[in-house]
């Protein structure tokens, strides 16, 4: 079985056990920041897809940032 490369907004909130609003908010904070913005594929209006290992790189970021301040 092979590890899902992207998955939906929905798919993610499941996988990682996140709130929808928080995902909504750090993929906002993902796309304002270059280091992250290729994580994130606007599909379509409705339809946005998140690179997991991406998701899970940016939330390990958010947590070193937390620990230095």
């Amino acid at each position: 079985m092979t590890e899902k490369k992207y998955g939906t907004k929905q798919e993610i909130v499941e996988m990682f056990g996140v709130k929808k609003g928080t995902l909504n908010n750090d993929l906002t904070k993902m796309r304002r920041n270059p280091k992250f913005a290729q994580y994130v594929i606007r599909k379509s209006y409705k339809v946005t897809l998140v690179n997991v290992v991406g998701y899970e790189e940016f939330i390990k970021y958010c947590e070193r940032l937390q620990a230095i301040n």
